[in-house]
């Protein structure tokens, strides 16, 4: 990997790191607007800007592996990853927010229970392909 692959990798892991972090503090940053943006949470939109922070959060995490050479070692390790970030994000904007709606607090735990099915699923897949080394 040369070092021209290496700083374009850095420079989009931390615009997009800056990007799905920023939210939680009242502001955004929007490529195509110059400078920061207030941010004004919509109870209806709310998820939108949930899934957002949890895609550019999850390639943020796989380009930091890119980085450092380590690749996933199953097909579901990206589910697993964008799940965990999804409750990640999803608790820290329902907190940071003040939002108290049930459902919602509900729909996280669905998504907490899907993710340790993922988890579960990489491990089997993990297993299966390390079988053979010894």
């Amino acid at each position: 990997m040369n070092a021209l692959t290496r700083i374009i990798c850095v420079i989009v892991s931390l615009w997009l790191a800056i990007s799905a972090l920023l939210p939680l503090f009242g502001y955004n940053l929007i490529a195509s607007k110059p400078g920061l943006v207030e941010f004004i949470p919509d109870r209806d939109l709310l998820y939108l800007h949930v899934i957002r922070s949890a895609c550019f959060a999850t390639m943020v995490f796989y380009a930091i592996n890119f980085l450092r050479r380590r690749r996933p070692l199953s097909s579901v390790s990206p589910l697993l990853t964008f799940c965990i970030m999804l409750v990640m994000f999803g608790s820290a904007y329902l907190m940071v927010f003040d939002i108290a709606l049930g459902y919602l607090w509900i729909f996280l735990v669905f998504l907490a229970g899907l993710g340790l099915f993922f988890f579960f699923e990489n491990e089997k897949e993990r297993s299966v392909l390390f079988k053979d080394i010894w």
